[in-house]
């Protein structure tokens, strides 16, 4: 019997295929975990990030909560100056009525610790990749100079922030007057390795935070903040610098610390945690300079005293002390006081009043208006044309420089100058275009001038003609000179000779619409016509109500007599709407929706029977075709009469047909009158002429 040999095992092609296998399970697995790890680490920094920002934000909020007065210095350059707990401007003189006892440094582009004495580039994370950015804390120093930098330290501790950089921005909120809040916005970014260096894009952290004010909002009386800043977009008072001046390095900063006042932009917040004197009594009010270190006072008065009027006079004449003449680099000055206010925002008459009392120290501010105090370079007058002076002054430059100096002239455009010349004789003028003299050279606003100029308006005579007015009975009324043609400047200053004057300018003439003219009995004023008398021919040139006909010209030297014309009134009782000038009054319009002429004629309808009436029919005759395809509310109707009925004669669209009946219509007297307003559209678009020829009432209804 053989022995069987046992041959099972794997191959070594199997083995390469399981081992294959393992390979990509394992590589499947390993990319499933891979995501994992960054969403933990993303998760793991979000969160990190979010306790250091809340363990900050809390310590400020402790800090700064029960303040009792503050100062916001939003990007100050340096370290402002401070005397004895004070922020003082350049004079010395406080710039801020209270002393601090804290400040708050918000500095985002120095090394995180290089204001500390044991700073070690290489000491921790932080230090070796660059971070910046830290919110510092001192006590103020209430007897020296500034801050007490030997005290600097980071709020919170420097630990606190990381590996992280931080940015910052703080501000005043001001919800309303009892809610202020100081609103800090804090950003952190976390470091990513990129070429050989640390950089600081990747924002982890951006919350904003409103630290409630509590004593600032409950007592504002006794407490107060003020917020500064050069930023745009903000609700803060610009930062002066003068009001505001940086500090020389103090004796309490160190070498490492000095950085903070040569370079960098920094937002410091003043406050102080403890209680306004509230026994004190005493107020200090003084008076200093604009721009210098003169100072008057302070005088001394007991919270809710009255300035007496002596001491107001004293502050006042102190500042009017510093009127007149000053150098500025060579150059005279003229000083002149221009308003006296108060630190605290109000104006010196606030008090002079003896209304205001005194609650708080304050001074006043005397600021000045300075002009250059040069020589005049001339004089100037304008005359009008009666010889009389209208304006007058000296010629003065703008700069010591300037070889001329601007004129003020008053209507401009009508002076020439005619220096040393008598004014040219003006003739009676009806409208605002004048005739100017040839040849003269039109005062120049825009110009500089200098010597001695004397500005005059001046006129030519234009071509006149005479119009004799006459009454019914042939009586003079009145005689009125017109122009026959005008000169005038265009636009561009270019003369326009010899404009004729057109008969519906002079028609249009206020003294022509208010003569009177005797009407005789049963009929009324229809048109003025006009006879030229130096012609020797007659010329109607009226239309009704008296204006008179555009194409006309009147000639140059020529006379004319006016005369009235008068018709009897029409059929059916027609009388002048309104004491008017004919039975029948248009008033030209234009219909927007259509583009289209309107006319409005008012009619006074005249009971001439013995017994009342209440309606009344009767048609109208027009000189032109009137159009009826227009809406009844829009077209031809009749005004005030809801009941009136309006409709064009079916064989001839001149003739309209009107019938008033109703209670709208109400009754009509014996010799009373009641008035209806007709609205028509002419056929022809184009129209400008329509009239009414002929009215006949046809009908009346008795009561």
């Amino acid at each position: 019997m053989k022995n069987k040999k046992n041959l099972k095992g794997f191959t070594l092609v199997e083995l390469v295929i399981v081992g294959t296998l393992m390979v990509i399970i394992m590589g499947m697995v390993l990319n499933l975990i891979r995501p994992m790890n960054r969403f933990y680490q993303r998760t793991q920094n979000l969160a990190d990030a979010n306790d250091i920002g809340g363990i900050v934000m809390d310590t400020v909020d402790n800090s700064i909560r029960y303040a009792t007065d503050m100062v916001i210095l939003e990007d100050y350059e340096g370290v402002p100056l401070m005397k004895d707990g004070c922020l003082i401007d350049a004079t010395g003189v406080q710039s801020f009525k209270y002393k601090f006892t804290n400040v708050i440094i918000l500095e985002e582009d120095m090394p995180r610790g290089k204001v500390l004495d044991d700073y070690d580039p290489n000491d921790s994370p932080a230090h070796r990749k660059g971070a910046t950015g830290s919110i510092l804390q001192a006590p103020v120093l209430t007897t020296g100079d500034g801050i007490d930098f030997s005290k600097l330290r980071y709020v919170g501790g420097e630990d606190i922030y990381n590996d992280y950089s931080a940015r910052f921005d703080a501000g005043l909120n001001i919800v309303d007057e009892r809610n202020k809040c100081v609103s800090l916005d804090m950003k952190l970014l976390k470091p990513e390795y990129r070429n050989g260096q640390y950089v600081f894009e990747k924002e982890v952290y951006n919350q904003q935070r409103d630290i409630e004010l509590v004593n600032i909002n409950l007592r504002r009386s006794s407490f107060k903040v003020e917020y500064y800043s050069n930023k745009a977009g903000t609700n803060a008072n610009p930062i002066d610098y003068n009001k505001f001046p940086k500090s020389a390095p103090t004796s309490t900063a160190t070498a490492s610390q000095q950085e903070l006042f040569t370079s960098g932009l920094h937002t410091f917040i003043f406050f102080t945690n403890a209680a306004t004197d509230s026994t004190s009594t005493e107020v200090h009010v003084g008076v200093k300079i604009d721009g210098k270190t003169d100072y008057f006072g302070p005088l001394t008065y007991n919270k809710g005293d009255i300035i007496p009027a002596s001491d107001i006079e004293a502050f006042k004449n102190f500042a009017r002390s510093f009127e007149g003449e000053e150098d500025r680099g060579g150059i005279p000055f003229s000083l002149t006081l221009s308003k006296i206010e108060s630190t605290l925002g109000e104006n010196i008459s606030a008090y002079e009043s003896g209304t205001k009392t005194v609650t708080q120290d304050f001074d006043f501010i005397a600021y000045y208006t300075g002009v250059p105090n040069i020589p005049p370079l001339g004089s100037y007058s304008f005359i009008d044309h009666d010889g009389n002076v209208i304006s007058s002054g000296n010629i003065v430059a703008q700069a010591i420089s300037d070889t001329g100096g601007e004129i003020p002239a008053p209507n401009a455009d009508n002076y020439v100058d005619n220096s040393g010349a008598e004014p040219v004789e003006m003739m009676p003028n009806r409208d605002p275009m004048f005739r100017f003299a040839e040849g003269t050279e039109f005062f120049d606003p825009t110009e500089e001038y200098s010597g001695n100029h004397t500005w005059y308006v001046a006129y030519e005579a234009v071509p006149m003609a005479d119009f004799k007015f006459l009454d019914t009975d042939g009586s003079d009324i009145t005689t009125l000179k017109f122009k026959a043609a005008y000169d005038y400047l265009d636009e561009a200053r270019q003369h326009k000779t010899n404009v004729p004057l057109t008969g519906q300018e002079i028609g249009a003439d206020p003294q022509i619409g208010a003569l009177t003219v005797t009407v005789p009995a049963g009929e009324n004023f229809e048109r003025w016509e006009v006879h030229d008398v130096t012609g020797g021919s007659d010329i109607i040139v009226g239309t009704n109500n008296g204006n008179f006909d555009n194409s006309w010209r009147p000639e140059e030297g020529h006379s004319y007599e006016v005369h009235p014309i008068t018709q009897p009134i029409p059929a059916g009782g027609l009388l002048p709407p309104g004491g008017g000038s004919s039975p029948i009054v248009v008033t030209p319009a234009t219909y927007n929706p259509w583009y289209w002429p309107m006319w409005k004629f008012d009619i006074d309808l005249v009971n001439n029977e013995s017994t009342p009436i209440k309606g009344a029919t009767f048609e109208v005759t027009f000189n032109e075709a009137i159009k009826n395809d227009f809406a009844t509310s829009q077209g031809m109707n009749c005004f005030g009469y809801t009941n009136a009925s309006v409709s064009l004669d079916p064989s001839d669209n001149k003739i309209l047909r009107v019938n008033i009946q109703g209670a709208d219509w109400g009754q009509v007297q014996p010799g009373g009158s009641t008035r209806m307003t007709l609205q028509v559209h002419p056929d022809d678009q184009n129209s400008t002429s329509l009239d009414i020829v002929d009215v006949k009432c046809t009908g009346t209804t008795p009561v």
